[in-house]
């Protein structure tokens, strides 16, 4: 019952669009986050690197799948002037372990909020690429904070 009540509460499905291509995952309300874009001001959206996969480029993905933390400055130099490059940026994050970090982030076309039925569609999001797993359960994929789905 407990798991029934958390998951209802706290779980939100997402579907993200970029470029004719889209993944389905799973998301965590984290009430903590209240993480924005630097230079849009745009929500941010934590979500693991193997949930996005199939949307990045090659060139990020190769960037991802090597031993060890990604380089962020490293990713975006190599983006350069391609075409996808003004998608990409940094995002400045810190967390209890970790001050002064930053993640690749990502600006789809689009985020779509599944909440009570209804569908809640964001054009205005970053998404934040985190390397690992965000729950050792597997559970969900995704952070998701208050103010994207309006309690913020």
């Amino acid at each position: 019952v407990k798991k029934g009540c958390f998951d209802g509460l706290f779980k939100i499905p997402l579907s993200v669009k970029s470029e004719g291509k889209q993944v389905k995952l799973e998301a965590l309300l984290d009430t903590g986050n209240h993480l924005k874009d630097p230079l849009t001001r745009h929500p941010v959206v934590v979500v693991e690197y193997a949930a996005l996969k199939p949307l990045l480029p090659p060139e990020v993905q190769a960037c991802f799948e090597k031993e060890g933390e990604p380089d962020v400055w490293q990713i975006l130099n190599l983006l350069g002037e391609k075409r996808f490059a003004g998608r990409f940026s940094a995002v400045p994050f810190q967390s209890l372990s970790r001050i002064g970090g930053l993640m690749v982030g990502y600006r789809p076309d689009e985020v779509i909020i599944e909440q009570k039925g209804r569908q809640l569609r964001a054009e205005k999001v970053v998404l934040a690429i985190y390397h690992s797993s965000l729950d050792p359960g597997n559970s969900y994929h995704a952070l998701v904070g208050p103010e994207l789905i309006g309690l913020g």
